[in-house]
């Protein structure tokens, strides 16, 4: 599901991420990437979308049904109440966002630094990058603003 969901998701986040950053609406932060890199600027770094997508989405479903099941066991019954189902959820997002996290981060980083050029970066260029800030301030860095996301 992450892997074809990316495809679509991939331009949107880009345009959302140039809006915050840029200040910018909706349509002017859309333009502004294709008349700067065409159609191929929607998929700037997209090996770090692909791998949010694909893995987060493996970790949160992996965490909420073993969450799920958890309680089923505990309570001797398949049938959980929507409470267990919303802390299975919680718990689920917060460890799904643990772990995707450094790659989130970095490939905002990256989208920052592709704004001021007319050169979209590469998933290499994102490797690159995360390597500069685990030598430059070591590996908390990839960390940096969690605990505000989870």
């Amino acid at each position: 599901a992450g892997a074809f969901t990316s495809v679509f998701t991939s331009p949107m986040i880009i345009t959302k991420t140039k809006q915050q950053i840029q200040n910018w609406s909706f349509k002017r932060a859309a333009l502004d990437t294709y008349r700067r890199n065409g159609f191929r600027g929607y998929y700037m770094g997209f090996g770090l979308h692909f791998t949010c997508d694909c893995f987060g989405r493996a970790v949160y479903m992996l965490t909420y049904e073993s969450m799920k099941r958890q309680f089923a066991r505990q309570k001797g019954d398949e049938n959980i109440s929507l409470l267990d189902r919303i802390a299975s959820a919680a718990a689920a997002g917060m460890i799904c966002w643990a772990s995707i996290f450094p790659f989130d981060l970095v490939r905002s980083k990256l989208y920052m630094k592709s704004f001021k050029s007319d050169v979209p970066p590469s998933t290499l260029d994102g490797i690159l990058l995360a390597r500069e800030m685990v030598v430059q301030r070591g590996w908390t860095s990839l960390y940096r603003g969690v605990g505000v996301t989870v």
